[in-house]
């Protein structure tokens, strides 16, 4: 992510996607740890149920949001 220039604000929306994600949006670790969170997110965009929170995050990272 070093090499996305947008990469900090990019931080900054997903952190508010975070704070404001229900506790059935990502496991109970990933609510409290930014790397684990965006982790989750993207494996679970990769399937098909992927929920509002996983597709908002990788939109995020994509530049699609």
């Amino acid at each position: 992510m070093r090499n996305d220039k947008g990469w900090n604000e990019k931080l900054k929306k997903i952190k508010l996607i975070m704070d404001g994600a229900d506790d059935k949006a990502v496991s109970l670790y990933a609510k409290d740890d930014i790397d684990e969170f965006i982790s989750e997110c993207i494996a679970e965009s990769m399937t098909k149920k992927a929920r509002k929170t996983s597709k908002n995050v990788v939109n995020v990272i994509l530049g699609v949001d």
